[in-house]
């Protein structure tokens, strides 16, 4: 006899209503956020600062205004320095493509853990989507907000 299929139709379904929210909350984190200091933009002006040899933890005149917020935090990254070296080659690019770059790379990465998941255990895998969605919408917005 055949292996029953419902399972895994009821966890695509799931899956589909999962990437739903997801898309729902970005675009309306996208609408109605006041984008200010998210992690591309911060990230990315720590890379600009090391390509110009400034200090990673200061402002200096020329560099990209980040928001701080005294007495929170009152210096332009709060991340070790490695993310910087990282977003190093990104800063590089032209017309902020780096935050292009990254976005891509977080959406693929994303979307194939959920493949993956799906294809092994597709109704955790839609369930998890579902409860994760909203904290998946959070990741990829808090990724490539430029203010």
């Amino acid at each position: 006899m055949g292996r029953v299929k419902t399972p895994r139709a009821f966890g695509a379904i799931l899956c589909m209503v999962g990437l739903a929210i997801v898309i729902e909350l970005l675009a309306k984190s996208f609408l109605t956020a006041g984008v200010r200091g998210w992690d591309a933009i911060t990230y990315l002006a720590a890379g600009e600062r090391l390509n110009a040899g400034h200090d990673l933890y200061a402002l200096v005149a020329g560099d990209r205004r980040i928001w701080v917020n005294p007495p929170y935090w009152t210096v332009p990254l709060l991340s070790p320095p490695p993310i910087a070296v990282v977003w190093r080659p990104l800063a590089a690019l032209p017309n902020e493509w780096g935050i292009g770059i990254w976005w891509i790379a977080n959406v693929a990465t994303i979307a194939a853990v959920v493949a993956g998941l799906l294809r092994r255990l597709p109704l955790l895998a839609g369930l998890g989507l579902i409860v994760l969605g909203p904290s998946f919408a959070w990741e990829l917005g808090s990724r490539t907000s430029t203010g």
